[in-house]
C-alpha cells in the first residue's frame, strides 16, 4: 500500500501532507507535459524522417501514400509506448508497486496470446496489408460493403 494511504485522510490534513500531496501532483503535471513534449517531437521527427519538406519521400523506392502509411503505423506505436511509460512512471510516483504489476501484465498478455491467435493473425495480415502496399492512406477502396478514402492504416484497422 502506498505510504501516503497507510496512515488515511488526517495525514493528509498536516501541513507536511498537504506538501506531500502537492509534490506528488506537480510530478504526476511533470510527466504528463513530458509526454506530450515527447509525443510532439516524435510526430515531427517521424514525419521528417519519412517525408521530405518539399512533400515527397525520402525513400527512392516508396510512393508518398505509402510514406505517409508507414509513418501512420510508426507514430501510433510511438504514442501507445510513450503513454504506457508515463502512466508506469505515475503509478510509480503514486507509490504503486509497478514491478508487480507489470510482471503480472506480462503473465496476462502471454496467456492471452496464446488464446488471442485470431488477433495475431490479424497483426499479420496487418503487416502485409502495409508493407506490400496492399493499400495505402489516400487510396479509394471498397471492402466489407463500405467504400471510400483511407484515412488512416493501423496493423489491425483501417480507417475509411
Amino acid at each position: 500500500m502506498p505510504e501516503w494511504l497507510q496512515n488515511g485522510l488526517p495525514q493528509l490534513l498536516t501541513l507536511e501532507g498537504l506538501l506531500r500531496g502537492v509534490q506528488t501532483l506537480l510530478h504526476i503535471l511533470i510527466i504528463i507535459v513530458l509526454a506530450r513534449l515527447a509525443i510532439g517531437i516524435g510526430s515531427r521527427v517521424i514525419d521528417h524522417a519519412f517525408v521530405a519538406s518539399n512533400g515527397r519521400t525520402r525513400f527512392a523506392r516508396w510512393d508518398d501514400k505509402r510514406a505517409r502509411t508507414i509513418a501512420s503505423l510508426v507514430k501510433s506505436v510511438a504514442y501507445y509506448t510513450i503513454y504506457f511509460v508515463a502512466g508506469v512512471m505515475i503509478l510509480d510516483g503514486l507509490g504503486i508497486n509497478t514491478a508487480s504489476l507489470l510482471a503480472a501484465a506480462g503473465i496476462a498478455g502471454l496467456a492471452i496470446g496464446f488464446g488471442a491467435q485470431n488477433l495475431v493473425q490479424d497483426v499479420v495480415a496487418g503487416f502485409f496489408i502495409l508493407f506490400e502496399g496492399q493499400f495505402q492512406v489516400g487510396d479509394y477502396i471498397s471492402t466489407a460493403g463500405v467504400s471510400g478514402i483511407v484515412e488512416h492504416i493501423g496493423l489491425r484497422t483501417t480507417w475509411v
